[in-house]
This record gives C-alpha cells, structure tokens and sequence, in this order.
C-alpha cells in the first residue's frame, strides 16, 4: 500500500495500565490496524504538560481524531476544537462515565465538545437512548451504536496465580473492572446468590492497587 493513501488515525483515551477505558482504546486501535489503510497512534489524555498548542500541532498531522471518553478527551479538545478551522475530523466516543456517573462539573465541557464532533459512539442502544436525551440540544449528528467485543488471549486459567482457587470442571464467570463503587462488584455477587447449585464459580478480576475496604 502506497504510504501516500495510508490515513493516520489518533486514538486519545485514558490509558492507565488495567482500567477498562485502556483496554477498549487498545482493542480498538488492534482492530483498526487491522486495516492495510489505516495507522493508528494512542495517546493518553492524562499526558502531563501537554500544551494546546503542541496537541494542535500534532492533530494537524492526522487525518482523523477519535476520543474515547467525552469529558476527558474534551477537556484537552474543547479550546482547540472551538477556535481553530480545518482540524481533522473528530469522532467521540461516550464512555459509561460520561453517561453513569458524570460530575456535574463535567457537563461544561461535554456541551461544548460534543457539537464539534463529526461522529459521536455509544456502546448500546440503551446508552445512546440516554445520551440522546441528556444532550439533545448540543447534537449535530445521529449517534452510531456499535457495540463492546473483547480481544481474546491466552485462557485465564493459564495465567491465574497457582493460589487461585480455580475449578475447571465447573463454569467459570468472570467480572472484570476497577474495583470501586461506580463498578458495583458487589452486582455479581448478588446474582449469584441466588443460584441454588455449585455449577458456577465467580472470578472478580480488579486492580491490585485499588484499596478496597470490606463491607458488612
């Protein structure tokens, strides 16, 4: 493939190692590089000291933007969205924060960045039913919905500390997330209360970082 025909794609999300918004940023840039006509660069929204005018220099050289997380890719976004022209097209994509558990101090900056995309995602139906109606003055397109997938790698049972108490004679549920309360680990364990038999065992996969305080 001719370089001159290859379009460059910047992917801007948060990266923190092990968080959700990491892994669905890396599955994307995997499945759009999957592509013999797209190159795809990450870059992490939480780049300390990252000056506007260094990031529009760098959008300048790309022929798309796609942000995942409106309040957190806007954050960085807005000003230059707003006050330059003939800036590559913007896709943003709203992750669960935005919509679930949004600050009220976010939402300045979600209306202001979500008229200057020229594609906006959701991951469900129910999600840009939602979205639709929190920001249905500020939408100057319709929301695609395209849903989550997961990237398959070597079987967990594979890579889980021999101390795991992991039975591969009985279905195995896995929830996987930060642990913390937005996440509501607590869901899963929940649901499975209510099953009668021993068929399944319940995997909570989190981060080892995240204090995690034990409730009654």
């Amino acid at each position: 493939m001719n370089s001159v025909n290859m379009k460059r794609v910047l992917l801007l999300a948060p990266l923190s190692p092990g968080s959700g918004n990491a892994a669905t940023a890396f599955r994307l840039a995997d499945g759009l590089r999957q592509s013999s006509q797209i190159t795809v660069n990450c870059m992490s929204v939480d780049t300390p000291h990252i000056e506007p005018d260094s990031l529009l220099a760098s959008i300048r050289q790309y022929d798309a933007v796609l942000a995942l997380h409106a309040y957190r890719a806007g954050h960085l976004l807005t000003s230059i969205y707003q006050n330059t022209s003939c800036l590559p097209p913007l896709i943003l994509i709203f992750a669960g924060t935005d919509l679930h558990s949004c600050e009220p101090e976010w939402m300045p900056t979600i209306k202001q960045i979500v008229p200057k995309a020229r594609g906006l995602v959701c991951f469900s139906a129910e999600w840009k039913k939602y979205a639709e109606s929190i920001y249905k003055d500020f939408l100057t397109c319709p929301i695609a919905v395209i849903p989550q997938s997961v990237l398959l790698s070597t079987p967990i049972s594979e890579r889980l500390p021999s101390s795991t108490p992991f039975s591969s004679s009985r279905k195995t549920i896995i929830w996987a997330g930060g642990i913390r309360a937005v996440k509501d680990p607590l869901f899963a364990l929940r649901i499975m209360s209510h099953l009668t038999d021993r068929e399944f065992q319940l995997l909570i996969v989190g981060d080892l970082h995240v204090h995690i305080q034990t409730l009654p």
